[in-house]
């Protein structure tokens, strides 16, 4: 491996310590492991092949090695990933021209995974051509398997674009061949001037043995996070247009801007336009040369338009370059993470309700915010229910956007399109609390993914959450009410949608009552940058919108700024100062510093340090200015936000620097230097669970001593101590964490409020009772019944009278109309069946006879779809009870069994097995109409309905209904997926 060299002024640099490795470093083979080889241009430097003879004959077919190797081994080797049996089967497969790099790279997983032993050549030369061309045929080609899936279809090009990377290769390899730099951003010599790289990631997947191991390997992973982040090149700034200044400190020694330089309007006026954004953005999360945080626009400077940057020294530079270095594009370019932007409303967590009660504001606030939580999440979905519909499109505009806001729906679409710049535009913040849980639900449980990315791109299997575009059925509920509430259906005539309504209204009732994320109207988040024009007074902030958004007032008043009292938290909030009340000003040098929360840099700490020891490099925080949380607060004692002086006692680290390092290991071989390089940057890695265990022990400890207690607030910096260790290497010791696991506080099952969580198949299982406070009022903090057990009990009352509600809404409907006919989808088969009998009058059994091998291949499906829904058609045994059952797959293989059978529903029968019929549409027409009608005749003395008409046909349901109610219009997919209703325009 070639160092990465880099002028630096630092000592302690990485340039140093790649500098006591050779460039040329040769490895000793390793008698413990086989050699394994990915395909390289210097094959000659490696051991291992049987030398061949010269001259023979031009070789038929190519054969391929692997093997495999223990990771918790000590490696001092290479690994080899895969490779050939003689140089001869190299020299072969690198003759063959023209083979794109995907190809090369599938070949070689198909290899590693012992998929692949032997090619031929003439096999392999007709994989040439384009990435996007030919590596989705390379697994059918060289492995004979069958890709069946999405493959062929073009109603899945959307879906496909989005998982599978060949396109963007090829597009990725052209740009580079015009500019080896292209892949920075900001390239001229190309068409495509928004064109950056990064976008494509040839990963591996590591197969865990089932020994419960620590899966290390992820978090060693993590430590590139740095390398692999999503951020987007943005405007190049030269270097001499940027310059350092000095970070403003404390009389005591604080940081007061720390990791927030300056830049000029016109680099911010740039981004806009580069990224066509509705506004200038305030502030900017970035890296740019070796340095990192945010960048604060400046006013004062709008005359300048040449984009330039200050920053802060020391706190934002972390590596010094060489002139020459500076000048690459590679530095030049402004990495941009994310914009400044503000949110509101915000949730509160239990970790920041525990501070609000324990800092006095009363339990009655929360209830009933809890109450409000869960009706804000129902009434709007079962509000039709509770009056006479009288055929109004209104009642149906607000239900269709209720479904839409409540399940984030159209913030989902948004990132399952473009996943790599979701967090960059901000779209990950529109995801509501079902969107979590349809995460949770969709973790592999077995962690067992080794393979699975790779040959759902190859197999073209469905990605999680993209409708069926044959069937046009969504795969989400709320995609799917919403396709039929804009088609026409409404929840008081169709069963299907109703049904699906009231799944979804009690599902947030089951998750509101376990979840305690509360909205709070009058609160808002935003980035956290210090006041670089020094004019806020200690404890004071600025926080102001671009737009009026605050709600000031019951009324609904709406304004731009914040004013008054108001509380200000961040994540993590374990200890009592970590909720602050500060007062909220309005400055006029302020006033176009927007989308931020200012903070003063007066006083003798900086404000947000005082909120878990935050910073400026991009760190948000929350405010909130309702008066009923505010008023009763009152801040906690200044000690409780620096750490005990016991804390380190508790702790090691060793603090070897760079050049220790090297002094000590001069004289070792590289193999063994490498292994104890390993050492360090594995060494604070080596159990995360840490992390997890010492957040259950502080939960465990408020519940049993307090808030406020010593061993508390111990606890509760250990945590934060511990989270950090990937960058500090502190690493408890082992000694104080059986005294912790052995205090009552050790607890695995933890409080009796989150004992549901930890019962969950990857906690430790234990038949201890949950942790449960006892009052007692010789301890204040202790004298009153928990918050949250509080809450929990409020939570499970509430939810059962909205239970029993949400059953007496429904319970009309499934009585007095459990299968009512709809007329209009059954009228094109009824229609044509009269013209098929007509017909047959005047001796045409033509119609009659293709009617009935419609009907024969829509009863065949009928019963397919009946075996997949019981999961009899499953080819293995269920791993649990839960898993028998169609609907506890996840929700890749539901997707991927029902659009088998939406396809197999689509593709039949045939133009040419139908004696008068030359029009698909008209076929799918009269599929679909038949579909639904055998549906209802077949289930009319059961529940009136299944859900196969919807499974295989929804969208030419859909379009029979809505062509039966008169005008409509036709729309793109891509369109529609981009259609919102504002509340506004349905008054």
């Amino acid at each position: 491996m070639s160092p990465i060299s880099a002028e630096s002024d630092q000592e302690d640099s990485d340039a140093e310590l790649w500098k006591a490795f050779d460039d040329d470093t040769k490895f000793p083979s390793s008698n413990v492991l086989k050699r394994k080889r990915l395909f390289a241009a210097e094959s000659t430097a490696y051991r291992g092949y049987r030398r061949v003879k010269q001259r023979r004959p031009a070789k038929s077919s190519i054969q391929f090695r692997t093997s495999s190797c223990r990771l918790d081994e000590a490696v001092t080797d290479p690994y080899i990933i895969a490779g050939f049996q003689t140089l001869e089967d190299e020299e072969a497969f690198r003759g063959i021209s023209q083979l794109a790099t995907g190809v090369i790279w599938e070949t070689a997983r198909l290899v590693s995974s012992e998929r692949l032993t032997e090619a031929r050549c003439d096999v392999l030369e007709g994989l040439q051509g384009s990435n996007a061309d030919s590596v989705p045929r390379a697994l059918q080609v060289l492995t004979k398997e069958q890709a069946r899936g999405i493959e062929g279809d073009a109603a899945f090009s959307a879906e496909r674009q989005a998982q599978c990377p060949w396109s963007e290769l090829d597009r990725e390899e052209l740009a580079l061949s015009a500019d080896p730099l292209a892949g920075l951003g900001n390239c001229a010599e190309i068409e495509d001037g928004g064109y950056y790289g990064g976008k494509i990631c040839f990963a591996g997947d590591i197969g865990l043995d089932k020994a419960g191991v620590v899966t290390i390997l992820c978090k060693w992973a993590s430590r590139f996070a740095l390398g692999l982040s999503n951020s987007v090149p943005g405007p190049e700034i030269a270097p001499e247009h940027v310059e350092e200044i000095r970070d403003l400190g404390s009389s005591e020694g604080s940081n007061m801007t720390d990791g927030c330089g300056l830049s000029t309007p016109a680099l911010h006026l740039k981004v806009r336009r580069m990224f066509n954004l509705e506004s200038t953005p305030t502030a900017l999360q970035m890296r740019y040369g070796g340095r990192k945080g945010m960048l604060l626009q400046f006013p004062g400077t709008n005359l300048d338009t040449v984009p330039k940057a200050a920053f802060r020294d020391p706190s934002q530079v972390k590596i010094r370059l060489g002139a020459q270095s500076q000048r690459h594009r590679a530095n030049t370019t402004l990495d941009i993470l994310r914009f400044s932007r503000t949110k509101t409303p915000t949730r509160i967590s239990p970790e920041v309700i525990i501070n609000l009660e324990h800092n006095g504001v009363p339990a009655s606030v929360f209830l009933g915010l809890q109450e409000r939580y869960l009706a804000a999440g129902v009434d709007d979905l079962v509000f039709w229910a509770r009056t006479d519909y009288d055929g109004d499109n209104l009642d149906m505009f607000k239900l269709w956007s209720a479904v839409e806001r409540s399940e984030g729906v159209h913030f989902a679409r948004r990132v399952r399109e473009d996943k790599g710049v979701a967090r960059f535009r901000g779209l990950t913040s529109g995801y509501r609390d079902e969107m979590e849980e349809q995460h949770e639900e969709d973790e592999d449980e077995d962690g067992d993914l080794t393979g699975d990315r790779f040959d759902r791109v190859f197999h073209e299997r469905s990605t999680a959450w993209w409708p069926d575009y044959i069937s046009g059925c969504p795969s989400s509920l709320a995609e799917t009410v919403m396709a039929l509430l804009d088609a026409g259906f409404t929840p008081q005539s169709l069963p299907v949608l109703r049904d699906k309504l009231k799944q979804i209204a009690l599902k947030k009732i089951k998750y509101r009552s376990h979840h305690f994320r509360y909205d709070v109207l009058q609160s808002a988040s935003a980035f956290v940058v210090p006041d670089a024009w020094e004019v806020l007074g200690e404890n004071e902030i600025h926080f102001k919108s671009s737009r009026r958004e605050f709600n000031v007032g019951p009324d609904g008043l709406e304004t731009d700024i914040i004013l008054g009292d108001v509380l200000m938290t961040r994540n993590p909030c374990k200890v009592p100062t970590d909720v602050r009340k500060v007062k909220a000003v309005k400055k006029i040098e302020l006033h176009d510093v927007v989308d931020v929360i200012v903070c003063s840099v007066k006083g003798s700490r900086r404000l947000i340090d005082y909120l878990a020891g935050g910073d400026y490099d991009g760190d948000t925080a929350v405010v909130i200015w309702d008066k009923s949380i505010v008023e009763p607060f009152r801040n906690a004692p200044e000690r409780f936000s620096v750490e005990p002086r016991e804390l380190a006692a508790n702790f090691q680290r060793n603090d070897t620097s760079v050049s220790t390092f090297n002094i000590n290991f001069s004289g070792t071989s590289e193999a063994e230097k490498v292994f104890e390089l390993q050492s360090y940057l594995l060494g604070s890695l080596r159990n995360p669970s840490m992390i997890g265990r010492y957040s259950t022990f502080h939960d465990s400890s408020i519940v049993l001593n307090g808030y406020d207690h010593p061993e508390t607030i111990m606890l509760a910096y250990k945590f934060c101590k511990i989270l950090d260790s990937p960058k500090t290497g502190y690493l408890i010791k082992d000694h104080v964490y059986r005294n912790d696991l052995a205090r009552p506080h050790g607890n695995p099952r933890g409080p009796k409020w989150k004992s549901k969580a930890n019962e969950s198949q990857f906690a430790h299982q234990s038949n201890r009772v949950p942790v449960q406070r006892r009052c007692t009022s010789a301890i204040p903090s202790l004298s009153r019944p928990f918050i949250m057990d509080v809450l929990q009990d409020e939570a499970s009352r509430q939810e059962a009278v909205w239970l029993r509600s949400i059953e007496d809404l429904f319970r009309p409907f499934e009585q007095q109309s459990p299968h009512v006919l709809d007329d209009a989808l059954a009228d094109p088969w009824r229609k044509y069946a009269s013209f098929a009998d007509a017909r047959a009058k005047e001796k045409d059994v033509g119609p009659r006879s293709d009617l009935g091998i419609i009907a024969t291949h829509v009863q065949r499906l009928y019963v397919r779809h009946a075996l997949v829904l019981s999961g009899r058609s499953a080819k293995e045994l269920p791993s649990s009870p839960a898993k028998s059952l169609f609907t506890g797959k996840e929700i890749t293989a539901r997707q991927d069994a029902l659009r088998t059978l939406s396809r197999d529903f689509a593709s039949g029968p045939k133009l040419g097995e139908l004696a008068t019929m030359a029009d698909e549409g008209l076929v799918a027409r009269l599929r679909a109409s038949y579909a639904y009608l055998y549906d209802f005749e077949k289930k009319v003395h059961a529940d009136g309905w299944s859900r196969f008409p919807w499974n295989v046909a929804m969208g030419e349901l859909c379009k029979i209904k809505a062509s039966s109610l008169g005008s409509h219009k036709v729309v793109t997919t891509s369109f529609y997926e981009r259609f919102r209703l504002s509340v506004k325009q349905m008054s």
